[in-house]
C-alpha cells in the first residue's frame, strides 16, 4: 500500500504491486489510476504482474513506451528468449518448471 499512497500524494507516477494491494483499493482510487498487467505472466501462470500509473501524461508515456518495448522485445527471438529467462528467475521459480515456464510463454508468443 505504500506505492498506492506514493502515487496518491504525487511523490511517484508509477510503481508495481502485487494483486493483493489492488483488491484492497476502493472502486473510487482504483480508477484513478491505470493499471499496466504484464499479461503472459498474470493470465496463465501466477497474476501478479501489474504496474500502477497515475493518469497523468508521464503515467500515459510510461505505458505507451511499456507497449513499445514489450512489441519490440516479443518481435525479436534472442531479446524475447532473454525476457523469458529473467521472468523465470526472478519469480523464483523451482527449475524443474522451467519447461512447462517456456511453453506457456511460446503459447503466449504464437496467439
Amino acid at each position: 500500500m505504500h506505492t498506492v499512497a506514493l502515487l496518491e500524494s504525487g511523490r511517484i507516477d508509477f510503481g508495481y504491486v502485487g494483486h493483493r494491494e489492488l483488491l484492497a483499493l476502493p472502486e473510487d482510487e482504483l480508477e484513478a489510476l491505470y493499471v499496466y498487467q504484464i499479461s503472459e505472466l498474470s493470465q496463465q501462470l501466477r497474476g501478479t504482474k501489474r504496474l500502477l500509473c497515475s493518469k497523468s501524461q508521464l503515467g500515459q508515456a510510461v505505458i505507451n513506451d511499456l507497449n513499445s518495448a514489450l512489441t519490440h522485445i516479443f518481435s525479436t527471438p534472442i531479446q524475447s528468449e532473454t525476457l523469458r529467462d529473467i521472468n523465470f528467475t526472478a519469480d523464483g521459480y523451482p527449475i524443474f518448471l522451467k519447461p512447462l515456464f517456456n511453453e506457456r510463454w511460446k503459447q503466449y508468443l504464437s496467439n
